[in-house]
């Protein structure tokens, strides 16, 4: 996730960090280009397309719709996946809290902490498919599920029920503080059940395919409509159009899975961290550095 500062005016033009520029710049190239060849091929022939620019206009409209209505839809899935993940820094501080009110040793409190940790760690690698760890400061707090687990966050929140359980069943734990660590494990479980929902479901690609198309159709056409209005500017008017159209077609691919790795996406492992601070601090361990931006992305 991009983390900065407002760049002045000025600097504005010249960031290229979490900037979009860098993936789309072949295609604002190729159609400026082809505007040049159009405006070209205008002066020397009279027979080429002429469509009205209000046409266009209107074509322009419909174009921006269906990005708007894309945009609006990705971006509420990256929202959701922001509050879920939110939920799940609520729900090990709120764990945290219940194994210092109804735990009296360390051992028991840690018994039901470290699983949870661990499926925090679990569900990250999970969502972005990578077992990466944050660093050797926190091995500790991630472990790998035994092998023939299907769903290895799953297994850990187990892996706390049981701890539970156990602790119940020897009375060290009563049934007030059964109850609260319980619920609390059953929230866990409903936010990794909506990340994984948001994983597993991706936008209809109807939608990617048609905004897809539209733009490049639109972006071809332009230039006949341009000629006779705008002349030797509708090059760097087509770059504007196509770096508008382009931009937010690349931005929305990105926040359509807010749990990759790239510069707008979810910063899992900071928030991972935050959740490893809690627990740790609960146990009466040193907590760990934060994860700290680098070149102002936030991981």
């Amino acid at each position: 996730m991009i983390v900065r500062p407002q760049p002045s005016a000025l600097r504005l033009f010249f960031v290229m960090r979490g900037s979009i520029l860098s993936k789309i710049y072949p295609k604002i190239f190729l159609f400026a280009a082809w505007a040049g060849l159009i405006d070209a091929l205008s002066a020397t022939f009279d027979r080429l397309p002429n469509p009205s620019i209000s046409s266009m206009g209107v074509f322009g409209v419909a174009l921006t719709l269906f990005l708007g209505f894309r945009n609006t839809v990705v971006f509420d899935r990256w929202w959701e996946a922001r509050k879920l993940w939110g939920g799940i820094v609520a729900g090990a501080r709120a764990t945290s809290q219940d194994c210092l009110i109804h735990l009296g040793c360390t051992e028991d409190r840690r018994a039901i902490l470290m699983p949870v940790a661990h499926f925090c760690h679990a569900h990250r690698e999970a969502l972005r498919g990578t077992t990466q760890s944050l660093g050797a400061d926190d091995m500790s707090l991630r472990a790998e599920a035994p092998e023939g687990v299907s769903n290895a966050a799953a297994y850990w929140l187990n892996q706390a029920a049981r701890a539970l359980n156990a602790l119940s069943v020897a009375g060290r734990v009563d049934a007030v503080g059964r109850l609260s660590l319980a619920t609390r494990l059953a929230e866990l479980a409903a936010q990794q059940a909506g990340n994984e929902r948001i994983k597993t479901t991706p936008v209809p690609f109807v939608y990617s395919l048609l905004v897809r198309r539209t733009t490049y159709v639109y972006c071809a056409f332009l230039p006949f409509a341009l000629t006779d209005t705008v002349g030797l500017f509708g090059p760097a008017i087509m770059a504007v159009v196509a770096y508008v159209f382009f931009g937010l077609q690349a931005v929305t691919r990105e926040l359509e899975d807010p749990f990759t790795v790239n510069d707008n996406a979810l910063p899992l492992n900071a928030i991972c961290r935050t959740c490893d601070n809690t627990i740790l601090e609960t146990l009466g361990q040193v907590p760990l550095p934060p994860v700290q931006p680098r070149n102002f992305i936030l991981d």
